[in-house]
């Protein structure tokens, strides 16, 4: 659900959202955001001894603002554009301190810590570019196919004041990110991807990181790949899938909110997972190079980000509920925010290890499917059912490893949870990063983890993909 954008010039739009304040001292959040994007695309065949370049247009999301009730409520939301942001600052600032005055902090100024006009200083430089086009262009394309890789640099500018009987926290947060996505085209269509993305400014190595990924999605696209016939199998998914794997089977399935709660809802204290199993939700997750895609400093409500431990040795110990303090995120500030996951990172109990993974992989019961890449997801709250896309797999044990066509494996949340068999030790651990779609916007998530064992799971042919899922929601 998405709030009305607040009138240009009409300061009683930000009252209006505020007339469930019904006693000074309510708790308050107001949120002040910009962010800039800009994208690139470049193209490579075979018939080109140097890629096109096309530079996209800037999108700024100025001015943005959002507003948090009383407890118990739900978020009222609003946003304004451009020359209005200094206008509906005031207002809100004029009703914030009417219902909560702040003790002797004044919220005055705030836009003025805005982005600058030159944000875009951090993004690549003419000599990156030309570097990474001269690298590519030195790529074997087989005839008849296409490269297009598509990048962007975000820079982000949040500030937010969360007041708090009579308090007023004042919270800063600037970041900054990016990606390439990389496309094999046959004919038109795509038959090959991969991607890789980044935390903070834009980095020089990018050609890099961008070239062996290209050359491995086309590896993929030039083999020929058989279907899939079993009916049942077990996923053993290498290390940094399955964070997404989780992201999807146990992440979604913990996000509660009053209008749509979790089917764990009730069940805290109670074992969920295999006694081996940990399970972390960690927004200051920075592992590596590749920090992690979904972190932040502060929620969509100005309130601190923090790490919560949500299955601990199997036992499930939090939901991500909608508390005021809770995990708000939005891709942006005309969505309305839910509690939505960071990075998710799955560890092994150090005193409870697991089956090793060569046990577990010698007791399974289904056919092996390795998997290397997982694309779409979706979780439905009402069934707890999921349905994932394995867009790059292969079946273990075949000395050929003949990849195998795009199939989905579909099963009940809570009963695949409690199945799981077993993991890698946490040396093998890898990091991912995508874009989560729900109705609160698109925001960026990550992960860390080790291979994994899952138990027996039902295949459906790609063809069957769900509608919701085909327009692109869940991990990317």
């Amino acid at each position: 659900m998405t709030a009305p954008a607040a009138t240009a010039g009409c300061p009683t739009a930000i009252e209006t959202l505020l007339a469930g304040l019904d006693a000074p001292g309510a708790p308050l959040g107001i949120v002040v955001r910009e962010q800039r994007t800009r994208s690139w695309q470049l193209l490579h065949t075979g018939a080109t001894a140097l890629p096109a370049m096309k530079c996209g247009p800037t999108d700024s999301e100025r001015g943005s603002w959002a507003l948090q009730p009383r407890r118990g409520s739900p978020p009222r939301y609003a946003a304004s554009q451009g020359s209005d942001l200094a206008a509906a600052w005031r207002a809100g600032q004029r009703v914030a301190e009417a219902a909560c005055p702040p003790a002797g902090q004044s919220l005055a100024g705030a836009e003025q810590d805005l982005l600058p006009a030159d944000s875009h200083k951090d993004e690549p430089s003419s000599t990156s570019l030309a570097a990474l086009r001269a690298a590519l262009s030195r790529v074997r394309v087989p005839s008849g196919m296409e490269i297009v890789l598509t990048g962007h640099q975000w820079t982000e500018r949040t500030r937010g004041f969360s007041v708090r009987d009579g308090y007023a926290n004042d919270l800063s947060d600037v970041g900054s990110g990016g990606g390439w996505a990389v496309d094999v085209l046959a004919a038109g269509r795509q038959c090959a991807d991969e991607d890789v993305a980044w935390r903070g400014p834009w980095r020089d190595e990018t050609a890099a990181w961008v070239v062996p990924k290209v050359e491995e999605a086309l590896c993929w696209a030039t083999r020929q790949r058989v279907p899939l016939r079993p009916e049942t199998v077990q996923l053993h998914l290498a290390p940094g899938s399955t964070a997404l794997f989780l992201h999807e089977v146990c992440g979604h399935l913990l996000e509660h909110q009053a209008r749509r709660g979790s089917p764990l809802s009730g069940r805290e204290g109670s074992p969920v997972a295999p006694p081996w199993l940990t399970v972390e939700d960690d927004p200051r997750l920075a592992v590596g190079r590749f920090d992690g895609y979904g972190s932040h400093a502060m929620t969509a409500l100005g309130t601190p980000a923090t790490p919560r431990v949500l299955i601990r040795g199997g036992v499930l110990e939090r939901l991500l509920d909608d508390a005021p303090d809770g995990p708000w995120r939005s891709g942006s500030l005309r969505r309305t925010p839910a509690p939505r996951m960071s990075n998710t990172v799955v560890l092994a109990d150090a005193h409870r290890p697991p089956p090793t993974l060569d046990t577990a992989l010698g007791e399974a019961t289904a056919v092996l499917i390795h998997v290397e890449r997982i694309g779409f997801g979706y979780l439905d709250h009402t069934t707890g059912a999921f349905t994932l896309e394995v867009k790059r797999a292969w079946a273990e044990g075949n000395r050929r490893r003949e990849p195998l066509e795009p199939f989905l494996v579909t099963g009940d949340a809570l009963a695949t949870l409690a199945d799981l068999r077993s993991v890698g030790p946490p040396g093998s651990a890898a990091m991912w990063s995508a874009y989560c779609l729900t109705a609160s916007g698109r925001v960026a998530v990550g992960g860390h983890g080790p291979a994994l064992l899952t138990g027996p799971l039902r295949t459906l042919p790609h063809t069957e993909a769900p509608e919701v899922i085909a327009s692109g929601a869940g991990p990317g």
